[in-house]
């Protein structure tokens, strides 16, 4: 009878035993479960994300001359990437930019505002850098972006608050150390790819040493100059740049863009992939002394003061000021695994105002549909998409 009763007991706690393993069991399954429905809802809600435009962007706002265009709303049909899941893009702010993502003292909203919402519509992430370049830093970037650098902002008030040019932007001192070029040479070479606009003085003067170390040099005088010849058409049409991912994106020819124009020409450094047919030709001294003057009225207009006088006399000079008219030329290098592209002229790459224009329409590359597809191209390069 013991033994029965013994042995009916010890059955019994088997049977607790399975029943608690199935109830457990089914909890976990339970659990698991749950968290797929959670997992796929959140996945659904990441996939089915998209860029959507400033619903009610405000009217440009000045301090200086230039501001960016909130109302700017990039229209991709195929985009490189979903919504934040391209590769990461660094978008260098701690340099003293004039090329901004972010507003500043000097520009309500960002001048390469623009760019910022173009990358973002396109599928890359995009992160803001507001301090020096390292190699901790840029080993996670995919993309470095870096627009018009100076020693000192371009811009600053004078004792009475007029905005004035900065004379410490135009001391000719380089942007970046020579530490962080060095950083950004060794990231290029194990594969980063560097996105650089170089743009006139007192930009142009600023980044010697960051074109020096890709074997690239600007010209000293005005005998290496290119102006456009009507139609812009494209000579080599085998340029990634030029043809991209389809049909639909190739590049044939540029129709003018007014109010683009300012930036120096490129020497050395590797294969040009983006080849025009605009002959070069030597500029007479009169016209350097105009689009000298030209570029004086812009930054000191109206202002009498010595700083002004000086700049005037700088570029009544020619001295390190090299200007060509339009969008290009540009500089394609490949360096072991990475690529740089390298612009020279500042309205290019994005889409903004001016107060010295028109303060209603805004100007740039952005605001005309074959040069964002220029642009798109050349950053799908930069990628490696293309």
């Amino acid at each position: 009878m013991k033994k029965r009763t013994k042995r009916l007991v010890l059955i019994g706690l088997i049977i607790i035993i399975i029943i608690l393993i199935v109830i457990f069991l089914n909890s976990l399954f339970l659990k698991k479960s749950l968290f797929d429905k959670k997992a796929n809802i959140i996945g659904n809600v990441i996939n089915n994300m998209q860029y959507e435009c400033n619903p009610n962007p405000p009217n440009p706002t000045f301090v200086s001359d230039q501001t960016g265009n909130l109302a700017y709303c990039p229209n991709i049909t195929n985009p490189a990437y979903p919504y934040g899941t391209g590769p990461k893009v660094l978008f260098d702010e701690g340099h003293n930019n004039w090329g901004k993502i972010s507003p500043s003292n000097m520009s309500p909203t960002g001048t390469y505002y623009a760019l910022g919402e173009l990358l973002k519509a396109d599928g890359y992430q995009v992160d803001i850098n507001k301090g020096n370049l390292t190699s901790e830093l840029l080993q996670n970037y995919k993309i470095l972006i870096i627009i018009a650098p100076l020693p000192a902002e371009y811009m600053t008030f004078d004792n009475n608050g007029k905005v004035i040019a900065n004379p410490d932007a135009f001391s000719g001192k380089q942007a970046l150390s020579n530490e962080e070029v060095i950083v950004i040479s060794n990231w290029v070479k194990s594969g980063g790819s560097l996105l650089l606009n170089a743009e006139h003085i007192p930009f142009l003067n600023s980044i010697q040493n960051l074109l020096n170390i890709f074997k690239l040099s600007t010209p000293k005088d005005f005998n290496d100059i290119i102006f456009p010849a009507q139609p812009r058409l494209v000579s080599d049409s085998k340029s990634p740049i030029l043809t991209g991912r389809y049909q639909s994106e190739k590049i044939t020819s540029f129709p003018k863009l007014n109010n683009v124009g300012g930036g120096a020409n490129l020497i050395g450094g590797g294969e040009n992939l983006a080849m025009f047919n605009w002959p070069s030709i030597k500029m007479s001294m009169t016209l350097q002394s105009a689009l000298a003057n030209h570029q004086w009225n812009a930054y000191c207009r109206n202002n009498s003061n010595q700083t002004c006088k000086n700049l005037q006399e700088t570029w009544l000079q020619g001295q390190s000021f090299s200007v060509v008219s339009g969008v290009v030329p540009i500089k394609t290098l490949s360096m072991d695994l990475g690529r740089v592209i390298v612009f020279s002229e500042f309205s290019t790459l994005t889409n903004l105002f001016d107060k010295s224009g028109s303060t209603t329409v805004p100007y740039g590359g952005l605001t005309n549909p074959v040069y964002t597809q220029f642009i798109l191209n050349s950053l799908h390069w930069l990628s490696g998409l293309i």
